[in-house]
């Protein structure tokens, strides 16, 4: 089965209360990194690709980029200690 990417679009309701005391929010979903653009899945790739596969960032990013998406390896690298960092 070939790799595929998928862009997710979380959409956050805000609703006002209807006595006029206020608005709601719903929570966002929950991230790896904090403001990570990138989901577990993607990361858990990034660390396998360089640690158990022993295959160098800048391989994995032209892998990405045959698959559709821009990826430079200095992305890569910072998902790479993100993921370490957890």
């Amino acid at each position: 089965v070939p790799a595929r990417f998928e862009k997710q679009v979380h959409v956050q309701e805000v609703l006002a209360c209807t006595c006029g005391r206020g608005v709601v929010t719903a929570p966002p979903p929950a991230r790896v990194v904090d403001r990570g653009e990138y989901g577990p899945g993607f990361l858990a790739h990034v660390v396998t690709s360089k640690c158990a596969d022993a295959m160098p960032l800048h391989r994995l990013a032209q892998r990405v980029e045959r698959s559709g998406v821009p990826m430079s390896r200095s992305t890569l690298t910072d998902l790479f200690h993100q993921a370490a960092s957890v």
